[in-house]
């Protein structure tokens, strides 16, 4: 049988859902009108949140959450939120294709895509010329 996947502590989840909704008051200018409390995380916090996101993307159909429902509903209410204040929600995730051009190059020269952001940074620390990154978008909408 598959084994167990990776369990993402109701503690974890909970400092993601203050981030979250740190985020979401920075997207409404409440933490400039000083209406949000904001709690800026330790070197530690980041560290072991990290460690459990990028062990949670690892393994996504296995992994599992060690929460209540009440943590359950909170997490789908801050998505929600983040959703109406971020448009590109949906097309933001843990399998983006980054576009990498050279800034001093035309018609397709040089063009790059990579999905880790330390694989970019490493190519374009490396290299002393400018460079243009966006996100690459499989399904536009063109206007």
């Amino acid at each position: 049988g598959r084994g167990r996947g990776p369990v993402v502590p109701e503690a974890v989840v909970q400092l993601a859902l203050q981030v979250c909704v740190e985020h979401i008051n920075s997207m409404e200018h409440k933490d400039i009108e000083d209406q949000a409390v904001t709690h800026h995380l330790s070197g530690d916090e980041w560290s072991v949140l990290l460690q459990h996101f990028y062990n949670a993307t690892a393994s996504l159909k296995s992994c599992q959450f060690a929460c209540g429902a009440d943590v359950v509903s909170q997490a789908d209410a801050t998505l929600a939120k983040i959703s109406e204040c971020y448009p590109q929600f949906n097309i933001d995730g843990s399998s983006n294709i980054w576009i990498i051009k050279p800034g001093a190059l035309s018609r397709g020269r040089g063009v790059i895509c990579k999905d880790q952001l330390e694989d970019i940074l490493k190519l374009v620390s490396c290299n002393a010329s400018r460079w243009v990154v966006q996100k690459y978008i499989g399904v536009c909408l063109c206007v």
